[in-house]
């Protein structure tokens, strides 16, 4: 913000020492600043300027008013209210969470950049005995109804267990755990496949010949007509 403000300041002096827009617009673009507050009057001085070159090219004589560089009203604010030709976003300081925050505080909270990673956990219910309990009204068509919910209440928030099978961060959960995990190699996974196909193979053949045993039993108990009877 403070080399902003700098640039800010740069492009005005930049205005009244070319008094032409078009450079004003090139530095602007070099520096990366455009303060709108500032460019009102750079634009007054502009005019200001194309007006005494209008008079001088018709031959006219400038009014007292018009016998300086710069507007005397533009001057006089430059000279005792300098910082209200600038936007008043520019003076607002930056905040470095290292630097500006007091050092109790981060005692107290950890720094954005500092955490590594986040822990998927559930309550151990199993070592807390927590229940089922009635807890809140049902609501029926809009309206509370004298039937509770039931709802699980923890007994306390100290037991707690690491879910490592989440998906976010799982070789951390499991380094946390302190769990052994063995890598696998391209070799078992081969191995791995051809194993679930042989299995999906023998499950297939097992449910074909069921529903052919099924067939031929539907076939066999079918009862026949005696022609005579016909």
């Amino acid at each position: 913000m403070k080399k902003t403000k700098e640039s800010s300041k740069k492009l005005w002096t930049h205005a009244k020492e070319t008094l032409n827009k078009e450079k004003l617009d090139k530095e602007s673009a070099k520096l990366g600043v455009r303060d709108q507050i500032n460019r009102t009057f750079c634009k007054k001085l502009f005019e200001f300027d194309a007006e005494k070159i209008d008079l001088l090219e018709n031959e006219q004589e400038l009014p007292d008013h018009m016998d300086q560089e710069i507007p005397q009203d533009i001057m006089d604010m430059e000279e005792n209210e300098f910082s209200r030709m600038f936007n008043p976003f520019l003076e607002l300081k930056g905040f470095d969470m290292v630097r500006d925050t007091p050092v109790e505080v981060l005692h107290v909270f950890l720094l954005g950049a500092a955490i590594e990673s986040g822990l998927n956990v559930q309550h151990n219910c199993y070592r807390s005995a927590c229940e089922l309990t009635e807890t809140d009204t049902e609501t029926v068509e809009r309206r509370k109804s004298t039937k509770k919910t039931q709802e699980l209440t923890h007994n306390d928030t100290e037991h707690y267990i690491i879910n490592i099978a989440s998906l976010s961060s799982a070789a951390l959960h499991r380094r946390i755990s302190d769990l052994a995990s063995r890598l696998i190699q391209p070799l078992e996974w081969i191995d791995t496949m051809h194993n679930g196909i042989r299995k999906w193979d023998a499950i297939s053949e097992k449910k074909e010949n069921a529903l052919a045993r099924k067939r031929n039993k539907l076939a066999a108990s079918t009862s026949a007509v005696d022609p005579n009877l016909m």
